[in-house]
This record gives structure tokens, C-alpha cells and sequence, in this order.
């Protein structure tokens, strides 16, 4: 019997002899390149119901003072008021991350998790796209109050701002991120910060 697809190390040996830095596919919040400078706190996840990978995030301050190792920021959800000044990054994926029933990573309120952050070296980071993306035109967008349909989520990112209503709202953040890949909806497409 031959197998031609299949292991090929040697017999009674490893069956897995090395990990790569990256998974195999991309997944909403994997650092696109493993080799970049990317500016990350590591952060205290405030939000009630906790934080999914890939999601855009605000900072705020912490009350008391945690550690003097971290900065004394939380990770919160974007709130119906805020603006574009108040984005604060996006949730980093690792692969500490718990899952939710739907299978979607990311991190409980009081973990520490990894904010990929506008401002020093660009972090370049995989988000969800609920529809299509073209980077040689498209805006990035933050929706900060989620559409009634549920088509998007709020912290997450689309290439056209939402109309308000019953349509949701988003922000602009292009002056601190811009699309450097396409994508189709329902994939991920990358975003760096700068």
C-alpha cells in the first residue's frame, strides 16, 4: 500500500518535528507578518462580555494601579458616542484565546490581552470583512454602533461608512489605517495601523 499524501518522517519517530511562528490560514487578529515591528500593550480586557480577536478597541484608564509593568489601560468595545479619536487598536489573536459557542477566539473580561496600536512601527493585522474590500479605494471604517440586521459587530471594520439608524454607525480611522489587501465578503482582509 502506498500512501502519497501523508507522513513521511521516519518510522516509530516524531510525527511532528517543528511549529511554525503562524498558523497555516489566516485568522481575524493574527499579525499578518511575523517578522514586523508592532507596537502592542499588553492590556486589561474591560468589556462585560469580553473582547473577539481582530476587533477594534478604545482605551480608558483603570482606576487603581494594576501593575507597574503594564500600562493601567483597559480594552473596551467602541461606545455609541465615540469618534475616531478615541480608537484605540485591535485585539491581537494568540493562541491563550478562549473560544465562544460559535467558535470565535478571544478574551474574557480580566485577561490580559495584546492591543496592536496606531502610532510607532504600523502593526499589519487580519480583520473580518462581512463584505467585500478593495484596498486600492476603500476607507476603514470602525463601527462603533452595530446595524440592527446584525451584519456587523461593533469594533469591527467595514470599507464604507454605515449610513446611522437602524443601518449602525461607523467612524472613519483612515487617518491611522488603511486597507493593504483585498478581500471578498466573509474573509479577512489586512489592515495596517500607522
Amino acid at each position: 500500500m502506498a500512501f502519497q499524501n501523508g507522513f513521511r518522517g521516519t518510522t516509530g519517530g516524531a510525527v511532528q518535528t517543528a511549529y511554525t511562528d503562524q498558523p497555516g490560514i489566516a485568522v481575524a487578529g493574527q499579525l499578518a507578518f511575523a517578522s514586523d515591528l508592532n507596537y502592542c500593550d499588553a492590556l486589561y480586557i474591560g468589556q462585560a462580555d469580553g473582547i473577539a480577536a481582530g476587533i477594534g478597541v478604545k482605551l480608558t484608564a483603570v482606576a487603581d494601579d494594576i501593575s507597574f509593568q503594564r500600562p493601567n489601560l483597559q480594552a473596551l468595545l467602541p461606545g455609541d458616542a465615540d469618534a475616531n479619536t478615541t480608537f484605540g487598536g485591535i485585539l491581537v489573536f494568540d493562541e491563550s484565546m478562549q473560544s465562544d459557542e460559535n467558535g470565535v477566539p478571544g478574551l474574557a473580561k480580566g485577561r490580559i490581552g495584546r492591543i496592536a496600536k496606531p502610532g510607532r512601527a504600523g502593526a499589519r493585522i487580519y480583520v473580518k470583512c462581512p463584505t467585500a474590500v478593495d484596498h486600492t479605494a476603500d476607507t476603514v471604517n470602525w463601527v462603533t454602533i452595530a446595524p440592527a440586521d446584525a451584519s456587523r459587530a461593533k469594533g469591527e471594520f467595514c470599507p464604507a461608512a454605515l449610513g446611522g439608524g437602524a443601518a449602525g454607525t461607523s467612524v472613519d480611522v483612515s487617518g491611522v489605517a488603511r486597507w493593504i489587501s483585498s478581500a471578498a465578503a466573509g474573509e479577512v482582509a489586512i489592515v495596517e495601523l500607522f
